[in-house]
């Protein structure tokens, strides 16, 4: 809308609708007209002909798209986020791979507790075993230099 604005030099009308979370919210396939009234409000008209001709200038852009969106924002009544989709799109990937890493170091902690626990457990079971059977005899325990479990050796 912003490069419609500057290369044309016309007016913007922003216009809000206000409602229509309430006709279909986050998750339903379809609108249901029945739950809600939705509004539509019309804005006075926003000039932008003083910076047309500077469709190609990233600032002017970003600029009118900024006045555009302050406007509905004032029309809707909706709060101001001042995120961009993008950022805030690549700031939750990434608070998700983190949350992913926590999970597989936890689960890879935890698998390496329970095998510790399992091996003291053999361990142990072996040297009841051992010491019921009469003229054998264990052999004895070390300490795997690795992972610090006790084996037998």
């Amino acid at each position: 809308m912003a490069r419609l604005a500057l290369e044309t030099g016309a007016p913007v009308v922003p216009i809000a609708m206000v409602g229509t979370d309430k006709i279909q919210p986050l998750g339903s396939k379809f609108p249901d007209p029945r739950k809600a009234k939705v509004t539509t409000i019309f804005g006075k008209p926003l000039d932008f002909s003083h910076l047309k001709g500077q469709h190609g200038d990233h600032a002017a852009m970003r600029e009118v798209t900024d006045q555009i969106m302050a406007a509905i924002q004032e029309l809707s009544g909706q709060e101001t986020v001042d995120v961009y989709a993008a950022n805030y799109k690549k700031e939750l990937a990434e608070q998700k791979r983190e949350q992913f890493r926590t999970q597989v170091k936890d689960a890879a902690e935890s698998a390496r507790e329970k095998g510790r626990s399992m091996s003291a457990s053999v361990t142990q079971q072996a040297e009841q075993l051992g010491s019921k059977l009469p003229g054998r005899h264990m052999m004895e325990t070390m300490t795997s230099p690795r992972t610090g479990t006790p084996r037998l050796g």
